[in-house]
């Protein structure tokens, strides 16, 4: 939705910052940048946003974050320029966990929070786990995707208050799209366009290899139903339930 708007950029997920930091925070010792692996997810950023020359400009053997961020916004910029636009999105989901770091490095960015009822989450993740094994490091079991769940819960709880962060739920903006859209373009300092309602743009999002984001375009059709009542038996399901962190408290954009 965001990316049809005329003034918007969207691009397929790099997994680039996470290059950046790619040991856990939890683990002993330093985050230092290790350069062949930043060069690499670099390189593959350029190709896959279709300027493999990019990867000429890149801080080769650098361990210095900014430097390698400095010339990944570059190479954003540039792209959105010249597609006669002013904004950029960047949308990989692992980059939650590091929305600090890249904040602390891209002064001016803003974060949109996308928070979906657990359930649903484990349900789709089980279920595209399942069907795509190869892209996903193998089948996922429910309790992996209730933890990485209930993982992404606490980030967006640590930081959704904080500046530069905007949340909202994915069943409010399902179930009301215009409204919720309007909201939150007034936070972002953008004018709403009817367009972004038909997510026409949705293609420049998805990379090839991502068949199961085929269908997200075409704009809302309301709240999509958990998959987890067909994937797993009723005593499976309630454990699940039992282990998700509980997000009634949270209210996002429209939620006001």
């Amino acid at each position: 939705m965001l990316a049809s708007h005329s003034g918007i950029m969207s691009f397929p997920e790099t997994h680039f910052f996470g290059s950046l930091a790619p040991k856990p925070w939890f683990r002993p010792g330093p985050i230092v940048v290790d350069p062949k692996l930043a060069g690499a997810r670099f390189a593959a950023a350029g190709d896959l946003l279709g300027v493999p020359e990019a990867a000429e400009s890149m801080p080769a053997g650098s361990r210095l974050k900014r430097r390698w961020v400095r010339s990944f916004v570059e190479m954003l910029d540039r792209l959105t320029s010249d597609a006669g636009k002013d904004i950029w999105i960047e949308k990989t989901p692992e980059h939650l966990a590091l929305a600090p770091m890249i904040q602390r490095y891209i002064t001016d960015s803003v974060f949109v929070h996308i928070l979906r009822d657990g359930q649903s989450v484990v349900g789709s993740l089980i279920d595209v786990t399942r069907k795509h094994p190869e892209r996903w490091g193998g089948q996922w079991s429910a309790e992996k995707c209730t933890t990485v769940w209930n993982r992404a819960v606490k980030h967006h709880r640590r930081l959704m208050n904080r500046p530069g962060h905007v949340l909202v739920r994915y069943e409010t903006l399902a179930a009301e799209p215009e409204r919720t859209l309007r909201r939150l373009c007034d936070r972002l300092g953008l004018a709403y366009e009817p367009s972004m309602l038909s997510a026409e743009a949705s293609n420049s999002v998805i990379a090839p290899d991502e068949q199961w984001k085929a269908s997200v375009g075409g704009g809302s059709r309301g709240v999509a139903p958990s998959k987890l009542d067909n994937l797993l038996s009723e005593p499976e399901r309630r454990l699940v339930v039992q282990r998700l962190a509980d997000i009634s408290d949270i209210r996002g954009i429209g939620d006001e």
